[in-house]
């Protein structure tokens, strides 16, 4: 696994090999008193995961033991199990376009109010695929501006798992990010 040294900078191109361990709830042994820990939510977990691919991870750990009220292997809440059920059953669907070549592309993502977003591109069988997700601390919903080099004004962009389509600007597309959203797009 590797661990980010402070100072240095990810490069999710070069990734390989990185884990990262997703909470799947909370009652930490070392993180205090049970009744001021916050509550891990389906959409916690989707955004840590999405965050986690976006910065190149290639493998996702779930950490799903519970030492406060009492210990147990396994104590993820049934809501958060069915979410799982869902997360890692659309990674094994975009398993391809995770894992492929880094897009030949430059990509920014900006919302308004400066809330914190994150976007990844890769290509994979002749498309383009952006995984974008707000992790943003503040739990604010912003407007997000997509640039894209090479992105044709009018240009059909697929939002995959939304039913749902945006047509491009030259170079850029808009959506909407609510807190911790994950949005996958295709251009073809």
């Amino acid at each position: 696994m590797r661990v980010k040294r402070p100072g240095t900078k990810w490069d999710r191109d070069h990734a390989a090999g990185m884990m990262n361990l997703i909470a799947m709830r909370e009652s930490g042994q070392w993180t205090g008193d049970l009744a001021n820990q916050k509550d891990v939510t389906p959409a916690h977990i989707r955004a840590e995961v999405w965050m986690s691919i976006c910065r190149g991870a290639t493998a996702i750990g779930y950490f799903t033991h519970v030492w406060k009220p009492s210990y147990a292997q396994f104590g993820v809440p049934e809501e958060n199990r069915t979410a799982l059920r869902g997360i890692n059953e659309q990674i094994t669907r975009l398993t391809p376009a995770i894992l492929g070549s880094p897009g030949k592309q430059e990509v920014r993502i900006e919302g308004e109010g400066n809330v914190k977003l994150d976007v990844m591109v890769r290509e994979s069988g002749g498309e383009v695929y952006l995984f974008a997700v707000n992790y943003d601390e503040r739990m604010k919903e912003t407007q997000a501006f997509i640039h894209i080099s090479g992105l044709a004004a009018g240009a059909t962009v697929t939002v995959l798992d939304e039913d749902r389509t945006i047509k491009a600007g030259g170079g850029a597309f808009e959506d909407r990010f609510a807190p911790l959203a994950v949005h996958v797009y295709r251009l073809r």
